[in-house]
C-alpha cells in the first residue's frame, strides 16, 4: 500500500476566540486496492473531522463524512477549501501563521501517520502549489507513505 499525501496549508490562521479551523490536503492511493482515510486527529483540537460541504438550493451546507473517505486505487482525493476538507473542531489555542500544527491520519490500510501542516495568515489565498521538501514516512503496518510539505 502507497499512499502520497500533498499538504498545501490548515488554511489560516486563526482570530482570537475561534473555535475550529479547516485543512487541505491532496491524498493519492498508488496502491493496487482502495484504503480509507477513518480517523483525523490534532492535539489542536478537541475533535477532528472529515467535513464536505455542497450548495443546496443556493445555501452552502458542511456536514461530516460518514464511515470514512474512501481513496480509490490510483486515485486521488482532494480536500480543498469549498469541498472536502479537515476540520478541527473546538480549538484549544489560536492558530499563528508560520507555526504548523500536528495531524495524526489513521488509515485502514496504511495504518497511522503523523503529518504536520503549515498554517497560512488570515487573508493569504487558497491553498495552492509551492515549492517544498519531500520525505518518506513508515504508514504502519508496512505501508509507505510520501509526504510532499508545502
Amino acid at each position: 500500500m502507497s499512499v502520497q499525501c500533498t499538504l498545501p496549508d490548515l488554511g489560516r490562521a486563526t482570530p482570537k476566540g475561534a473555535s475550529s479551523a479547516a485543512g487541505h490536503l491532496t491524498v493519492t492511493n498508488g496502491g493496487t486496492t482502495p484504503d480509507r482515510l477513518t480517523c483525523v486527529s490534532s492535539d489542536a483540537a478537541a475533535q477532528c473531522q472529515i467535513h464536505t460541504m455542497s450548495l443546496e438550493g443556493g445555501v452552502m451546507k458542511m456536514r461530516p463524512v460518514e464511515g470514512g473517505l474512501e481513496i480509490p486505487s490510483g486515485g486521488t482525493v482532494t480536500l480543498k477549501p469549498a469541498g472536502l476538507h479537515v476540520m478541527l473542531v473546538n480549538l484549544k489555542h489560536r492558530l499563528e501563521p508560520g507555526k504548523m500544527v500536528e495531524l495524526t491520519l489513521k488509515f485502514e490500510k496504511a495504518g497511522t501517520v503523523e503529518v504536520e501542516l503549515p498554517i497560512a495568515a488570515i487573508g493569504a489565498p487558497a491553498p495552492g502549489v509551492a515549492a517544498g521538501g519531500t520525505m518518506m514516512m513508515d504508514g504502519g503496518h508496512g505501508g509507505m507513505m510520501q509526504m510532499d510539505k508545502h
